[in-house]
């Protein structure tokens, strides 16, 4: 559930980061409203401010010194399995909702309970059940999430192993027969190549910059556009995004590929193919746009690199990220949209 330098910290994933502001504030509403529900549970005539005041004091106190002992835990529990690091956080949410009822009697008299041992009793016996339901959701979520986060993986190695033997053979032999007539370009060619190879030996699931994703298509682009010559135009305007933004590795090239592969390669004339990139407030755009043949792609597969890419970057960023694909007249529109994240 966790990413630390690029491993997955498997032991704790059951829990998640009760460091983290986001997840304090969702343990603090879920609390105030487990409050609420007590206090309706009281007879009405026990209805009044006061003791709806005390009985979410009492909840608030369990509620955040239990996160902060889980906070404060998080890398002993890391240490263990995932079953031992539940029934350990469960354990420790007892202790606390004891200790706390304890001092919330010496505090407040009967106010809370009618008697000592009963309000302390009540309140393990409910914060075990609510700790064990909590703990098993967040397990099922972790389980959600790991799928997930296999899924992308799978789609990240797919793409990352997918160098097409009839593309690397083409561009083989165009380099090939330019070693005599043009040894600069062929050099640079070989540099392209190598690069993208480099670019699929990379850790799965890792990040990039959009410098370095742009460079990588464009080096792509360089050795198509050898393989086809003047059958590919290019017509790229995508300086106005930040070089520096956050994205996954291994994203941008898969867009051109599918333009050219499912699209322009398969048209006798060829066509253009158009890169435009720009910033809207928080939001970064990309869109491509190539001419495709009338009845469709002809090579099987279209399509499965763009659902890849999409549910790579709702992983990624979640809904904030949106892939839309258009076909009309035509021509083939791609528009990804995530939001800007600078490179840390």
């Amino acid at each position: 559930m966790f990413e630390r330098g690029g491993s997955s910290v498997r032991r704790s994933a059951i829990l998640p980061d009760f460091c983290h502001l986001q997840t304090v504030l969702a343990v603090v509403l879920a609390g105030q409203l487990l409050a609420f529900v007590l206090f309706l549970a009281r007879p009405a005539t026990q209805w009044d401010w006061a003791t709806l005041g005390l009985i979410s004091l009492y909840v608030q106190w369990v509620v955040l010194l239990s996160t902060a002992l889980l906070c404060l835990s998080r890398r002993p529990l890391s240490r263990v399995s995932p079953e031992a690091a539940g029934l350990l956080a469960w354990l420790g949410i007892i202790a606390v909702a004891a200790v706390t009822a304890e001092l919330a009697w010496r505090s407040t008299g009967g106010v809370l309970g009618a008697e000592r041992w009963a309000l302390v009793l009540r309140s393990v016996a409910i914060s075990g059940i609510i700790a064990a339901l909590v703990l098993r959701y967040l397990y099922l979520q972790g389980e959600w999430r790991r799928g997930l986060q296999a899924e992308a993986r799978a789609s990240m190695q797919a793409l990352q192993s997918r160098i097409r033997p009839h593309f690397l053979f083409n561009t083989l032999n165009t380099i090939a027969a330019m070693l005599r007539q043009a040894p600069e370009r062929a050099e640079q060619a070989l540099l392209d190549l190598a690069d993208l190879f480099r670019a699929g030996l990379r850790e799965v699931g890792g990040w990039s910059t959009l410098d370095e994703e742009r460079a990588l298509t464009e080096r792509y682009l360089r050795l198509e556009q050898l393989r086809l010559q003047e059958r590919l135009r290019l017509d790229c305007d995508w300086d106005g995004l930040p070089g520096q933004a956050r994205v996954p590795s291994l994203i941008l090239q898969p867009l051109a590929e599918n333009a050219v592969v499912h699209g322009i390669e398969q048209l006798p004339a060829g066509g253009e193919l158009r890169l435009r990139g720009r910033r809207e407030g928080d939001t970064l755009v990309l869109e491509l746009e190539n001419p495709v043949p009338a009845g469709g792609s002809l090579r099987g597969g279209h399509g499965l690199g763009l659902e890849s890419v999409r549910r790579r970057m709702r992983y990624a960023f979640g809904a904030a990220a949106d892939l839309e694909v258009t076909e009309r007249a035509g021509r083939f529109h791609v528009v990804l949209r995530w939001p800007w994240q600078e490179a840390g």
